[in-house]
């Protein structure tokens, strides 16, 4: 399969949550890289969460004095199982996200 992706991806081990939008019920997560145009996010649920579903994200980043906001869209789902619930690891791309808030996570992620 061929990268498209257009940035290079950084690891990050980020705490975070996030909510589906219109829902309002926040659940945790955590993010496990950062690009210039979104992220890869791990969350342990037993709801399914399909592309395209648009999400707001709470991003804690410990050089950031408040937490980073972003609204994102997801893009792909992968689907793994343990033994309690279901784990998905999903592909979001930004789709709202303050141009300081955007540098702040892309510093973080490179200096870690």
């Amino acid at each position: 399969m061929k990268e498209q992706r257009k940035h290079p991806r950084f690891p990050a081990a980020l705490n975070a949550k996030y909510s589906i939008n219109g829902t309002g019920k926040k659940r945790t997560c955590k993010i496990t890289d950062i690009n210039r145009d979104g992220v890869k996010v791990e969350i342990k649920t037993s709801e399914k969460i399909l592309p395209g579903t648009d999400i707001s994200l709470s991003i804690k980043v410990p050089t950031a004095l408040s937490s980073i906001r972003p609204a994102a869209t997801v893009l792909w789902v992968q689907q793994m199982l343990d033994e309690n619930r279901t784990n998905f690891i999903i592909g979001c791309q930004f789709s709202s996200i303050k141009p300081k808030d955007q540098w702040c996570l892309l510093d973080y992620a490179y200096d870690n």
